[in-house]
């Protein structure tokens, strides 16, 4: 059974906070905008997760999870380090005690690159071959079961790459393979390729097999298939070892899938449908558990769970495995860094989520949205927030807190090269270390803090301050003290960018006393400005140049975004659809003027036909006057004239066909003007839909990257009375 984790530290309270790891079998996602510290939160759990033996698959899009394998007891991290000592230092600093490092640093770690040799080449070609117990579970849920054999069928065909009749193509595979693990008969590519050409049934749905796809369309989609078995470069899905989950899933082993070599955003998808295929295919095989047994991580689920109407492959096996893994005993952890990208429904069906900084008013929106909670509260949750800071929302236990995520005990870098995942996947390549490094004592930092105070030091904090920013304000908190400690705020304000406002950044909040600690400020203090800076303050251990370009550079990372602005209207906005509508807006009088003479012609058209209908009509009045005037004089010399007519006289005929001829034309004149309504209002729509054409044309899309001089930088310095 999982024990609990350690998190970090409550912001508020400063206490530390654990998690429960059997809560993961409900699920977690990370969120959070570049430079948020989302993926040393993921880390966090899954070194808690590993540190218990608990076996991981790791999905890796970037190349950012491989140094969850560079692990040392005493925080070595040498060959991958130049500065071993140094980096062991400051690690061994924010150690807490009681994670068995020990246990983490014999976590046996491999690192897989599907389609490249970089790493541990894997074979992702189908698996066509029947499910154990599929037939139990197929009777027991059919749905279950299209989980499995829909996604399947669509990765053939976009494997395939088939184009023309896909969903055809879809509907043919799906029952080919459906009937023949029916059946409990095993598929090959090369079984199925004979079987699309002669399928083992005569019928799909009500049609004939022949009026559902001609013989010669599904030849056509048999040769298609037959290119994963002879192209060269399909054939790169194939080399390496046999995907073993079960290998994978066991004690103390960390998967980690490193989808940089894949190559495009569909390759990517495919190869995690793969993976997540057969991971499934192993939870149906070993059954339930009402623990936390396995968890299955994915960084960066944008391109991998899009937004609707994208849906991939991959995102409906997610999806399936979202809402079942649980009785399986398998946990779920989801990060990204764009949350307005993804399907953010699917985050409603997760019990943990951390939220780091966000970028957008829209990805608030739309994770508020998510999680049952209102947008201004999630705002306010989120302001202020530095690097590592975290709104945790727990759903399972019911409690949300803001929390700042603990210093990792894995070595922690950028994306590993070639070299380094050759050391990982053989640490016999590894070159040779003579000793280890002893562990070294570290008091806590606290301790450490100096006594000699001096009035001096409040003036040179000041002239710093002044120097790297636009505005310096000095305060006091309202309370009596001798002596103080100094805190510093910095406030970063982009500049209007082609009258477009953004909103401040920060504060960004340091003790200037302390090496380590972000900074809190005590609550509830009320400030004074002061003119006189003779108070004895404690000597700062950290350069406010330093912390001020930290600032900067983070308040950078959080303002960048993609912008869009028109050709025809000044504005800039980060919603693509505001700006095509101020297009759209603008040009409306342009639309409406064309609309009123479009209608206006069709008003004298539609006159004109009418004209000729009323004509016709008239002419039909005529006619059938002078046929009803010829039967009563017949009628009139047969009442009286008591003679015995013929049927009706050449003339009435000739009458009767003229006024069928006048009825005929009276339709299609009807019909035309039908018609002609219908194309004047779809004439209307054309003029509608050029002006959004012409309004999406008009409107660009941008990065805003504000530079140093782009950004007004404010800072406080508050003295805090030292307890």
């Amino acid at each position: 059974m999982a024990k609990e984790a350690f998190m970090g530290k409550n912001l508020e309270t400063q206490k530390e906070v654990d998690y429960n790891l059997n809560s993961l079998t409900q699920h977690a996602a990370i969120l959070g905008t570049t430079g948020s510290g989302k993926t040393v939160m993921c880390k966090v759990l899954i070194e808690e997760a590993l540190a218990q033996g608990i076996p991981i698959i790791a999905i890796d899009p970037k190349g950012d999870i491989g140094g969850l394998g560079i692990a040392s007891k005493t925080f070595d991290f040498r060959p991958f380090v130049q500065d071993a000592e140094k980096t062991q230092k400051l690690y061994a600093s924010n150690f807490k005690k009681g994670i068995s490092l020990e246990k983490l640093s014999k976590t046996k770690t491999k690192i897989f690159t599907p389609k490249s040799a970089v790493g541990l080449s894997v074979n992702l070609i189908p698996e066509l071959s029947v499910p154990e117990n599929f037939k139990e579970t197929y009777e027991r849920d059919p749905t279950l079961v299209a989980s499995i054999i829909e996604p399947l069928a669509e990765s053939l065909c976009n494997l395939a790459e088939l184009r023309t009749n896909k969903e055809k193509a879809k509907s043919l595979f799906s029952s080919i393979i459906l009937h023949n693990w029916n059946n409990n008969q095993n598929l090959t590519l090369e079984t199925l390729i004979a079987q699309i050409i002669t399928p083992p049934f005569e019928s799909l749905g009500t049609l004939a097999l022949e009026d559902f796809l001609k013989e010669a369309e599904r030849k056509k989609m048999a040769s298609s298939v037959n290119l994963i078995l002879s192209s060269p470069s399909k054939q790169a899905w194939k080399s390496g070892i046999k995907l073993d989950i079960e290998k994978m899933f066991t004690p103390e082993n960390l998967s980690v899938f490193d989808l940089r070599y894949t190559g495009s955003m569909e390759d990517k998808q495919y190869a995690v449908e793969q993976i997540l295929d057969k991971l499934y295919r192993f939870l149906l095989h070993k059954g339930g558990s009402d623990k936390l047994k396995y968890i299955l991580y994915i960084d960066e689920i944008a391109g991998l769970f899009p937004a609707p109407p994208s849906s991939p492959p991959c995102k409906k096996i997610l999806e399936t495995l979202i809402r079942q893994a649980r009785a399986f005993g398998l946990g779920i952890i989801l990060a990204t860094q764009n949350p307005g990208d993804i399907d953010y429904k699917v985050l409603g069906n997760i019990g943990t989520r951390f939220i780091g900084k966000l970028r957008t008013d829209n990805d608030i929106e739309k994770v508020s949205t998510a999680i049952g909670i209102s947008s201004s509260t999630l705002r306010q949750a989120l302001i202020n927030f530095n690097t590592g800071d975290f709104y945790y929302n727990n759903s399972v236990e019911n409690k949300s807190l803001k929390i700042h995520a603990r210093w990792l005990y894995t070595y922690h870098s950028g994306p590993l090269n070639e070299k380094e995942i050759s050391w990982i996947n053989k640490p016999e390549t590894k070159p040779r270390i003579e000793s280890e490094l002893k562990l070294p004592e570290v008091k806590e930092i606290k301790n450490n803090l100096p006594n000699n105070y001096s009035s001096k030091i409040l003036e040179t904090i000041k002239k710093q301050a002044q120097k790297y920013s636009n505005t310096t304000e000095v305060l006091i908190a309202n309370k009596n003290a001798n002596k103080y400690k100094t805190f510093l705020n910095v406030y970063v304000k982009p500049k209007p960018f082609k009258g477009k406002e953004f909103a401040e950044v920060g504060p960004f909040t340091y003790e200037l006393s302390d090496k380590l600690f972000t900074g809190k400020l005590p609550e509830n203090i009320t400030w004074n400005k002061i003119a006189k800076y003779n108070y004895e303050v404690l000597p700062t251990k950290r350069s406010v140049k330093k912390l001020i370009y930290k600032s900067i550079k983070e308040a950078q990372q959080s303002l960048k975004r993609k912008v869009y602005s028109s050709k025809v209207v000044d504005i800039v906005v980060e919603e693509k659809d505001k700006a095509v509508k101020s297009n759209y807006d603008f040009m409306k009088e342009e639309l409406e003027s064309a609309q009123r003479l479009l209608k206006e012609r069709a008003r004298i058209k539609e006159e004109k036909i009418e004209k000729t209908l009323r004509a016709n009509n008239k002419k039909i009045d005529f006619v059938k006057g002078k046929s009803r005037g010829i039967k009563a004089g017949r009628l009139i010399r047969k009442i009286f004239g008591n003679k015995r007519l013929g049927e009706k006289t050449k003339k009435m005929q000739v009458l009767e066909r003229k006024i069928r001829k006048l009825k005929e034309k009276s339709q299609n004149i009807r019909n035309k003007i039908k018609k002609h309504r219908q194309e004047t209002k779809e004439q209307l729509k054309n003029l509608e839909r050029k002006l959004y054409q012409k309004s999406h044309t008009l409107t660009n899309s941008m990065t805003y990257n504000p530079s140093k001089k782009d950004l007004i930088v404010d800072t406080k310095i508050l003295l805090v009375p030292r307890e």
